[in-house]
């Protein structure tokens, strides 16, 4: 398997999710996969700064509901 493409893919994936919960999940497991699976934790400050981040988007409205990344999900 090939770590880089499958980072590529999620990737492009995550380009089209504005919901920042499921960003922050899914930018945990690309930085899971660029480690090549060792589990290290990010600092507190990297951790809130990421946070920040994620309200910001929440707040301009950059975010898919629930019901439409059911609606993507189902097209894979």
């Amino acid at each position: 398997m090939d770590i880089s493409a499958d980072i590529k893919i999620i990737t492009a994936m995550l380009d089209k999710v504005k919901n920042p919960s499921i960003r922050f999940s899914i930018i945990e497991l690309l930085t899971k996969l660029k480690k090549n699976g060792v589990d290290e934790r990010i600092s507190t400050e990297q951790y809130n700064q990421e946070l920040e981040e994620a309200r910001a988007e929440y707040k301009r409205g950059e975010f898919t509901s629930h019901e439409d990344v059911e609606k993507d999900a189902a097209k894979w």
